[in-house]
């Protein structure tokens, strides 16, 4: 499931996570456009974008041929053995991820992040074949998801039917999502959680 399209739907289904989210942008920009400068002030917007990559990857499956015999746990794989992994698995192993199946963009606050085994998330791969412009991505998704919410609160449509189609990518079945213009805020309020 792309991670906009994600990020969107799991913001829709937790109005907290909503609140806090719209909260952080006004209190950042006071409803002028979104900037890339903006990007660092708006953790609690990444940190959503990061969680969606999480839970709902575009990419479920990728393949690798060994270039040399070497060993996986108590595992040989010799040598341009064909091996396939799953991002969508392993990021929602329990072994690695407490509450593994809950929308939590918290467990991205520095603290708890640090507790996340090094490669148990790579939306964007790792090693020589991780994506050159992930950063650019990330920067790029916190932009459109803060710009949308500061002006539209989404809602799922009629019809929509969430369930996670498998394919070349993973996406919805069939999402629709309603677009309500958001009342402008008077003045920036506080991002601080639980106010």
């Amino acid at each position: 499931m792309c991670s906009q399209t994600g990020a969107n739907h799991l913001v829709s289904e937790h109005p907290e996570q909503e609140r806090r989210l719209v909260d952080e942008v006004y209190s950042v920009t006071s409803g002028r456009p979104v900037t890339f400068a903006d990007v660092n002030r708006l953790p609690h917007t990444c940190n959503v974008i990061t969680e969606a990559m999480r839970l709902r990857p575009a990419a479920w499956i990728f393949t690798r041929r060994s270039a040399a015999t070497t060993h996986l746990g108590p595992y040989r794989i010799p040598a341009h053995s064909d091996i396939a992994y799953s991002p969508y698995a392993m990021q929602r192993d329990p072994r690695s991820f407490a509450h593994h199946l809950e929308f939590d963009p918290d467990r991205w606050i520095p603290d708890r992040a640090a507790a996340v085994p090094k490669l148990a998330m790579m939306p964007f791969g790792t090693g020589n074949r991780q994506c050159p412009g992930d950063h650019f991505a990330l920067a790029e998704l916190v932009i459109i998801l803060a710009t949308v919410s500061a002006q539209w609160r989404l809602q799922p449509g009629p019809g929509t039917d969430s369930t996670t189609k498998i394919g070349i990518t993973l996406h919805p079945k069939r999402l629709l999502m309603r677009a309500e213009p958001r009342q402008p805020l008077k003045t920036p309020v506080s991002n601080t959680p639980g106010h």
